[in-house]
């Protein structure tokens, strides 16, 4: 126990050393914070005895083994979430190599994403730099790395896309190229202003020809409503 009272008995110091020889104190008036404030101390010391042997039995350790362990640490993801971070990460191995981690820049993790930037839309490769962000800093906790180079490279966040109409001409072109049964799909939701899943759950008897309205049924974000025709 580090706790003592004051020799005045007005209140209790904390006091520790740590493995560099630095003591800690702090004085408070109440044994039971002084208590917890010790076991915090306690605990804060053994995470960095764990630290420093980790870090000292994973010199040379290699991307795979790494990635092996973070995939095992996290074994309360759903079946498909595991199927997405291990295919992720299985492309990283191909692309940098198995090499040790000590040798996994930020330079090589900016050509990563330049490379990736050629095949995945802008939500999947910032998606993707999310993951590996998420474990490499696994990888700094557990201290296998000083620092976490992902968090060096900038990945912009996509700025959402602007909705545009069709043009006059684009909408000719559609309509010379589609079928009848498109054709008036189409001219039914552009008039009524139809989202997508609207229109795949319109049914004939949704359709009022002697009252000229439309029964439009609820999806996410949009009420049941009555729309003339």
């Amino acid at each position: 126990m580090s706790v003592h009272e004051k020799p005045d008995g007005s209140g209790f110091i904390v006091r520790r050393q740590d493995g560099y020889g630095k003591k800690t104190y702090a004085s408070v008036a109440s044994r039971a914070i002084a208590e917890a404030i010790d076991a915090r101390l306690e605990q804060e010391s053994r995470a960095t005895r764990t630290a420093l042997r980790n870090f000292r039995n994973s010199v040379g350790i290699t991307l795979g083994e790494a990635i092996d362990q973070y995939l095992r640490s996290r074994g309360h993801l759903h079946r498909r979430t595991r199927a997405t971070e291990t295919a992720r990460f299985a492309n990283l191995w191909r692309e940098l190599g198995n090499k040790p981690l000590e040798q996994i820049t930020p330079g090589a993790i900016s050509d990563y994403f330049a490379g990736r930037k050629l095949v995945l839309a802008p939500w999947s490769l910032y998606r993707e730099a999310c993951m590996l962000h998420k474990m490499f800093a696994a990888f700094k906790k557990w201290w296998f790395i000083p620092a976490n180079p992902v968090e060096l490279v900038k990945v912009r966040v996509p700025h959402e896309t602007r909705r545009r109409a069709l043009s006059y001409d684009e909408t000719r072109q559609l309509l010379e190229a589609a079928s009848n049964r498109v054709i008036v799909r189409f001219l039914l939701a552009h008039d009524a202003g139809l989202a997508m899943q609207e229109m795949a759950n319109l049914r004939r008897r949704h359709i009022d020809l002697a009252e000229k309205m439309i029964e439009v049924l609820p999806i996410k974000g949009r009420a049941h409503r009555a729309v003339p025709m």
